[in-house]
């Protein structure tokens, strides 16, 4: 009887029941509810009260009736027993299949913060609703999640790994990464304080990425990593792994560093212009390690008033983008490059709420995303725009 037509609506009697914490009403479902009742199919009919007549025989429904001078005639389903309910579906009680769940969690190691997070997660698995989008289905999943999250805080600020490095070492699967990616992002995302990112944005903050490419850059610095030493000063870039960020010096002071959000631009202005400045390839959202590396730069270039610049898209994720090298800088502006935009694409009403929420940044981004939001139109892609040099 797995299939039987019954088997939904009494499924769903019992979802109701397992949530009504306290029986301020009764749980009903009445037969004008029912689709497709009363069935034309007289054997169909018999079937579905039959079906019915053997929970009621466990005391887990009642069915009441209207009764007419010609016969009968079903009004509603009453839940009776919640127990009794789940008993003659064969599958436990949602508070049973939560307590199961985190039976087998491992909490000895987990930070205090995620302890909360757990138990946000046992409420509302309680109360039949998602959390971090895992239901009480993914309930499988939670263990992986909370052995994910511990090994994601022991990382050090410098680690990048990609989600199958990730996955293998600390999860024992290389392919467990990606399928945790929506719940960490969501818990991260409120974590961080991350609200409109998107997954792969708050995946990178918390320096995972879904393949490892090396950084690229171009500017007269030395990256080093133990004995290891790269002269960063080579036209028209050159590309070095995370680990070598967090050690440089510098060999003189750029004209100005320059960020560029995508690919296909910094390989264009690095092409034409290959010894202009410090140019920098974000790879889209930086990780916490670029994002470190870059906080750095500033810090070292600040005497010297070297100015700092980037040339990234102009929608919401390009502006986000920005702030985000804004955090990093502290009180040094980041000013943009090519994103004053006199055409584009028109944002939509949201587009421009969360443009203006992104405010402040610094006050010369500031006045181009209000110029932006109030005009209504600007959205462009950079490889839209050719490269032009800074100009001091």
């Amino acid at each position: 009887m797995a299939d039987h037509p019954g088997k939904a609506i009494l499924e769903g009697l019992l979802s109701r029941g397992e949530v009504q914490r306290e029986r301020v009403r009764d749980i009903t479902l009445p037969a004008s509810k029912i689709q497709g009742y009363p069935f034309s199919n007289a054997a169909k009919l018999d079937d579905f009260h039959e079906y019915l007549g053997l929970a009621e025989g466990k005391g887990a429904v009642r069915r009441e009736w209207r009764r007419y001078y010609e016969g009968t005639e079903l009004k509603l389903i009453r839940l009776a027993d919640v127990a009794a309910l789940a008993d003659f579906l064969g599958r436990p009680l949602l508070g049973a299949s939560v307590d199961a769940a985190f039976s087998k969690l491992d909490q000895s190691d987990a930070p205090a913060w995620l302890l909360a997070c757990l138990e946000v997660i046992r409420e509302r698995w309680l109360e039949g609703k998602n959390a971090y989008g895992l239901s009480v289905d993914h309930a499988d999943r939670l263990p992986a999640l909370v052995q994910a999250i511990c090994g994601i805080e022991s990382l050090s600020p410098e680690s990048q790994l990609d989600y199958r490095q990730f996955g293998a070492r600390f999860l024992g699967d290389s392919k467990l990464t990606r399928q945790l990616e929506a719940p960490l992002a969501a818990i991260y995302r409120e974590r961080l304080g991350l609200k409109d990112h998107r997954a792969g944005e708050v995946m990178a903050q918390i320096n995972l990425v879904p393949l490892e490419h090396p950084t690229l850059l171009r500017g007269p610095l030395t990256l080093h990593q133990g004995e290891d030493r790269i002269n960063a000063d080579v036209a028209p870039y050159i590309g070095v792994p995370a680990g070598y960020l967090s050690q440089f010096q510098m060999t003189s002071m750029p004209a100005y560093i320059l960020t560029i959000e995508n690919q296909s631009s910094f390989n264009e202005y690095t092409r034409h212009f290959p010894r202009s400045g410090m140019v920098i390839y974000t790879a889209g959202y930086p990780t916490r390690a670029l994002q470190r590396f870059y906080g750095a730069l500033a810090e070292k270039t600040a005497d010297a008033g070297t100015p700092l610049y980037h040339w990234g898209d102009t929608d919401v994720d390009g502006f986000r983008i920005l702030k985000c090298l804004q955090a990093a800088a502290g009180t040094r502006s980041v000013v943009p490059h090519q994103m004053d935009i006199e055409s584009g694409e028109r944002y939509t009403d949201r587009q421009i709420s969360q443009l203006r929420q992104m405010m402040p940044i610094n006050p010369v981004a500031d006045r181009l995303v209000e110029s932006l939001a109030h005009r209504g139109y600007g959205a462009c892609e950079q490889e839209s725009t050719e490269a032009n040099e800074v100009s001091m």
